[in-house]
């Protein structure tokens, strides 16, 4: 397996989660986000899988591979990624500051839930469609077979620190659980 093949499968399990929360943005605006347990499960998810463990994986090990083969960070495509992760980040930051009065029915709580969540769900989109095209592609020009292992080597590292012993395929379900708990 290809250091990307395990990110685009990370891609997989986080696109069963955003039509969920898509879905409990829905609810937020129409003031209905009464599951509170969904929330919190989603956006432990999102805090969690997409940004510790996925965005680690590039951040901490496959962007620094490609800078060592001459890919820059501060400009072009890396640059641009590294600020779409920060923008999600903020943007998780408003959903979690949001999340408990928009449950409780604050409108302005449910309006800044609704609006960071449906923001997030189109960053998120986009980013994973240009990781996809774009650099999926780049990184396979430029990485070399032992890079992919040493890669693989250290996204196992990433798993084990952020997801614990029964990593990726615990939330592989916990995203499936999310999305069967909102569309009920």
């Amino acid at each position: 397996m290809r250091a990307t093949d395990s990110l685009d499968q990370d891609h997989r399990i986080i696109e069963v989660v955003l039509p969920a929360l898509e879905r409990l943005g829905q609810q937020a605006a129409g003031s209905r986000l009464a599951d509170r347990e969904a929330v919190e499960m989603a956006l432990a998810f999102l805090r969690t899988f997409v940004d510790a463990y996925h965005h680690g994986k590039e951040e901490l090990h496959l962007f620094k591979a490609m800078e060592r083969r001459g890919v820059h960070r501060d400009v072009g495509l890396v640059f641009h990624l590294l600020e779409e992760h920060g923008r999600g980040r903020k943007h998780v930051r408003s959903l979690l500051a949001s999340s408990a009065g928009a449950i409780q029915g604050d409108p302005e709580a449910a309006k800044e839930f609704a609006d960071n969540a449906a923001a997030y769900v189109k960053l998120l989109r986009h980013h994973i469609r240009e990781e996809n095209a774009e650099l999926w592609p780049l990184a396979s020009r430029v990485l070399s077979d032992d890079d992919d292992s040493r890669l693989m080597e250290g996204y196992a590292e990433v798993e084990h620190a952020t997801l614990g012993d029964a990593g990726r395929e615990l939330y592989r379900g916990r995203a499936a659980d999310i999305a069967r708990r909102v569309e009920a």
